[in-house]
């Protein structure tokens, strides 16, 4: 029995990062209380400020993870494939078994319960041909978008996408000043695009739930991930990680407590800034495990609600029960109810459709970066003509 628990708690412990882990909870539980009306459930004091005004930066907190997460995973798969298109449909196949699945059952139930939905405002009805243009993640291209909040998964959706190929493309450049001006364009680019919309007085809010106006922090991530495991300098920022993460965390608290989230100029030019000093906290975090002391409940508690992540995110605009109508002391009351209701209908689908399809997945296609031939250089003999490479980190995809 005992052998049996410890093989349980390895199971969670040994593929995941906390650091990392920590991170995306507090991503997950940040967006869920942004859209569960913050100032009624906190009271208007400066936590429900934080949380009503800033709150939807939670997402970029996602998407510096992702870019992170995969870019590594991509790079390391490539050394392990026969050709390109082996490489670039394995990590397809790999992350669309994990997103879509889930993504597809949360958009039938919209299809078929829309109108109680709709009747308690907490998503507007599809019709079956919206239905289509949703699975495609084409609803911020062909507006209108009757999910909302996957504006953002339609962001990951196109990065998944765009991913092996850029890194394909980036190993075929001889040049570390091309490379150099890829990176910094892709990195450049959303901030434009966002200055031009918002200054021609279009709404601010359409604008920042465009995936071509808000994709910074995603490249954040991958620039870092690529660095992380080719430039020989990286041992120099993993030298001075405590100090960037304090840094970061610094700068981040200053511009939470500011309020600046809700400005013209933050909205333009902050959204880069947030997501580069988000940057500052990964080389601390990407190394933060759990202890060999450290308590089972502990580790499999976060480790688990850290899986559930994606489930929060796509019921949880379904399943609030608007604790913003509530009065005194029972909106504490509502907003328990709220949270309990949703973690079990992420449950659901987290061990109902998630788990099984990443279990299939992995037995057709198995771990990443398994392949039988290399094709092309080694990661380790990159364009920039680095010859270093970061011990492999553990990744939960």
């Amino acid at each position: 029995m005992r052998g049996r628990l410890v093989a349980i708690v390895d199971h969670y412990r040994r593929p995941r990062v906390l650091g990392l882990d920590l991170l995306r909870i507090v991503a997950s539980l940040t967006i869920i209380l942004y859209h569960g009306d913050p100032m009624a459930l906190f009271g208007r004091n400066e936590v429900g400020l934080i949380f009503h005004t800033d709150g939807y930066l939670a997402v970029d907190i996602f998407f510096v993870l992702s870019g992170w997460l995969l870019t590594r995973q991509a790079l390391r798969m490539r050394g392990s494939f026969r050709t390109p298109l082996r490489l670039t449909l394995t990590f397809w196949a790999r992350r669309w078994a994990r997103t879509i699945p889930p993504y597809l059952v949360v958009l039938v139930v919209i299809l078929v319960f829309g109108r109680q939905l709709a009747e308690r405002d907490l998503v507007q009805p599809l019709s079956f041909g919206e239905l289509l243009k949703h699975a495609l993640f084409l609803q911020t291209v062909v507006p209108p978008n009757r999910f909302a909040v996957s504006w953002s998964l339609v962001t990951e959706e196109w990065f998944y996408l765009l991913l092996p190929l850029m890194i394909l493309l980036a190993f075929t450049l001889r040049s570390r000043r091309l490379l150099l001006g890829l990176g910094v364009g892709a990195l450049l680019l959303p901030t434009a695009i966002r200055s031009l919309l918002l200054l021609s007085s279009a709404n601010s809010w359409d604008v920042l739930s465009q995936p071509v106006a808000r994709y910074e922090g995603l490249v954040v991530g991958a620039l870092l991930a690529a660095a992380s495991l080719t430039l020989p300098w990286w041992e120099t920022v993993m030298a001075r990680r405590r100090w960037l993460f304090g840094f970061g965390c610094l700068v981040l608290a200053g511009l939470l407590v500011a309020g600046a989230g809700d400005s013209l100029w933050f909205r333009i030019f902050g959204l880069l800034a947030f997501s580069i000093f988000l940057g500052f906290l990964l080389p601390l975090l990407s190394q933060l495990h759990w202890p060999k002391s450290a308590p089972a409940p502990a580790v499999m508690g976060i480790a688990f609600l850290a899986e559930l992540t994606y489930p929060l995110y796509l019921l949880h605009t379904l399943t609030k029960l608007h604790w913003s109508r509530a009065h005194g002391q029972t909106r504490l009351t509502y907003a328990l109810l709220s949270i309990g209701i949703l973690l079990l209908a992420a449950t659901v689908l987290h061990l109902g459709i998630e788990r099984p399809f990443l279990a299939l997945r992995d037995k057709l296609a198995g771990p990443p970066g398994e392949g039988r031939k290399a094709w092309g250089r080694d990661i380790r003999r990159a364009p920039s003509g680095a010859a270093h490479m970061t011990a492999p980190q553990p990744v939960a995809d």
